[in-house]
């Protein structure tokens, strides 16, 4: 008989189950890297998704915070502006008083030149009435 291949074949066939079980070896690893990055991914994205929430929660505070300063101005520009208005009021209320004091000093005036005519009239007619007694 020729050469005794039975060695060879079975380095062979050694080898070739020594590769495949390599190849069996890296594709669950590739299997296990591939799950690794979609857990990866997954965690990714909802970090993604609350960063975004953060940022549209920032907005919305600070859309409320100048929200609350506008309000903030108005009520001041408000509150100023009733003062402005008591300030008026008081100071018409000053005048209508002092119109008043005016007015009653003018009436008292009138009074009591209304008293010295009629005195002046009463002494005149004292006076007629002993004039008329001397010529009688």
């Amino acid at each position: 008989g020729g050469p005794d291949l039975g060695p060879k074949v079975a380095a062979q066939a050694y080898e070739i189950q020594r590769l495949q079980k390599e190849l069996t070896d890296a594709s669950d690893q590739v299997t296990m890297l591939r799950r690794t990055l979609e857990t990866t991914e997954a965690v990714a994205a909802k970090a993604t998704e609350a960063q975004r929430a953060v940022e549209s929660e920032r907005r919305q505070s600070q859309a409320q915070g100048q929200k609350i300063k506008l309000l903030t101005a108005q009520l001041s520009a408000m509150t100023s502006q009733r003062d402005k208005q008591a300030q008026l009021a008081t100071g018409l209320e000053a005048h209508i008083a002092e119109a008043a004091a005016a007015r009653a000093a003018a009436e008292g005036s009138v009074t009591s030149l209304e008293l010295e005519l009629a005195a002046a009239r009463t002494e005149v007619a004292e006076l007629g009435t002993s004039a008329a007694a001397a010529a009688a």
